[in-house]
């Protein structure tokens, strides 16, 4: 039931504790919780899977260290919408279930749809935080341009920017309102690539995302996207930096790549030919060419689109933590 008394001061609790954490005040974040060792806070991030601390010590010392390691977020409270309130009062006990969502330019890991719980207990004549969830939309985490699609390849969703960005692709266009590939080969395997995350989803199941490179075995660029599965939905992914250099810098780790050499292999899963490259490093094209023939012989592959396959596929990104 809604307590149209106790609500009031049950949501000031939590925008209290949100001040805190913008003015990355450790006290007074603290102080809207209670001071017992069965507390619990927990966050679902998009790769880390779950973060959790438990009791009044252990989360002093977490977000001690947190402010330590990130620089206060220039934004305003106002700045922070919440949405679909929903707040259940049972005697000294209350559970409350909202989104949230940023619209400030500058938010950071606060930026996108996030979905919270929280249970308080009353002490007093206040009410104390016991326990917080937030859940972090996957769909909303990546903000490179991108399409939603559906088992077909029927293209669902798609934003401006990303739109410009499949119209110059070498490789994808959008015709009839399907996502295509320019050579069939490529198609075949793009159509077979969202099928596949169409069973998976039907089974609920999930994965990261799965590299797609297109282009000859003998061409001298290749470019790729990712197939993913974000918050249950098939969205392919268009240049995205950061997998990208997650995935290379795990595959650099795997195969045993100098810096050089993860390098050259960012700006190949980047669409840039051997020429481009060395102009981008300043270097000659000759040494460009010679990072990727002993990138050859490391991971035992004999051509650049496998190369590539072979980098991206080793990945195990992971993302630092978020509130």
């Amino acid at each position: 039931m809604v307590d149209s008394v106790e609500q009031p001061k049950i949501m000031a609790t939590i925008e209290a504790e949100t001040s805190a954490f913008l003015s990355r005040n450790v006290d007074a974040l603290c102080d809207c919780w209670v001071q017992e060792p069965y507390l619990r806070h927990t966050t679902i991030l998009p790769y880390c899977g779950v973060v959790q601390v438990t009791g009044i010590t252990a989360l002093r010392n977490h977000f001690s260290s947190h402010f330590r390691n990130e620089p206060p977020l220039k934004i305003e409270h106002s700045a922070i919408v919440r949405d679909n309130w929903q707040c259940i009062v049972r005697g000294s006990m209350a559970w409350v279930t909202f989104e949230q969502r940023s619209t400030s330019g500058s938010a950071g890991h606060m930026s996108g749809l996030q979905m919270h719980t929280r249970i308080l207990e009353k002490v007093s004549e206040g009410w104390k935080l016991i326990s917080s969830t937030g859940v972090l939309s996957r769909l909303d985490f990546y903000d490179c341009p991108k399409i939603h699609v559906d088992g077909d390849a029927k293209v669902l969703q798609i934003d401006e920017s990303s739109q410009i960005m499949v119209t110059a692709h070498p490789a994808l266009r959008i015709s009839r309102g399907l996502l295509c590939a320019s050579v069939q080969e490529d198609h075949d395997r793009l159509r077979s690539a969202i099928r596949n995350a169409h069973n998976d989803i039907s089974n609920g199941h999930a994965h990261l995302p799965v590299p797609l490179i297109f282009g000859d075995s003998s061409a001298t660029s290749s470019s790729c996207c990712w197939i993913a599965i974000l918050d249950m939905k098939i969205v392919v992914l268009m240049d995205d930096t950061r997998l990208i250099e997650s995935a290379i810098e795990t595959a650099g780790e795997i195969y045993g790549l100098s810096m050089k050499q993860m390098r050259v292999a960012e700006e190949i899963a980047k669409g840039k030919n051997l020429a481009c490259i060395a102009d981008t490093l300043e270097v000659s094209t000759n040494t460009v060419r010679t990072h990727v023939r002993r990138m050859f012989d490391r991971v035992g592959v004999n051509n650049q689109k496998e190369l590539l396959n072979r980098l991206l596929s080793a990945r195990a990104p992971a993302i630092g933590l978020h509130y």
